[in-house]
């Protein structure tokens, strides 16, 4: 069955290889099947995402709740943003209950009431 498979494989790719020796052109066409279109909204969707995250990491600047409760706001991603700030929840607390220094503890107790606050805010939003 595997010899089978690899002779099969061998002759699918042959052709590809032989014309790839005598015309470079012809593997260009096989390649370029579709081209990539990145369109308006999928532009705004990484904006969102790229806005969210510096939000999420950043508990101390006073526009972070704003910015997640202004993108949580529309219906279509209230559900994936919730979804990473509880994700972000565990993995702060993970590390505030494994952290020694009380230093580092206190930095993420207070990381984590800002997504806890956070979660609060957009559920009542909603």
């Amino acid at each position: 069955m595997i010899r089978f498979l690899l002779v099969a494989v061998f002759f699918c790719i042959s052709p590809l290889l032989w014309a790839s020796q005598a015309d470079p052109k012809a593997t260009d066409d096989l390649v370029k099947v579709a081209p990539v279109v990145i369109n308006n909204e999928a532009l705004q969707i990484g904006e969102m995402v790229q806005a969210l995250q510096i939000a999420i990491n950043s508990p101390n600047d006073p526009n972070s709740l704003k910015t997640i409760s202004m993108y949580a706001a529309d219906r279509r991603y209230y559900q994936m943003i919730r979804g990473w700030l509880f994700q972000e929840l565990v993995l702060i607390e993970n590390k505030l209950y494994a952290s020694k220094s009380a230093a580092k503890a206190e930095k993420f107790q207070y990381h984590s009431n800002f997504l806890k606050h956070a979660i609060r805010l957009i559920d009542l939003k909603s």
